[in-house]
């Protein structure tokens, strides 16, 4: 929520947010965003990695990955 704040003080649009993969291309399909953030911890099946595979895959949507966690293994 605090990045969707500091997206829109800054005159972003975002349009949906999304907590699991299989919502997330849900979304971009539905919504064709210019550009998805993408965390790569998600929940449910797939990860954020996966999803952002799909995304691009399929539609052709550039996605940034972003994450809280910064442990070795994440990176």
């Amino acid at each position: 929520m605090n990045l969707q704040e500091t997206l829109e003080l800054l005159g972003y649009t975002v349009v949906d947010i999304a907590d699991s993969a299989e919502l997330a291309i849900e979304k971009a399909a539905e919504l064709l965003p210019n550009l998805v953030l993408m965390d790569i911890r998600l929940r449910g099946e797939m990860d954020g990695i996966q999803a952002a595979e799909t995304i691009w895959n399929r539609f052709q949507i550039p996605v940034v990955y972003i994450t809280g966690h910064s442990d070795k293994s994440t990176v």
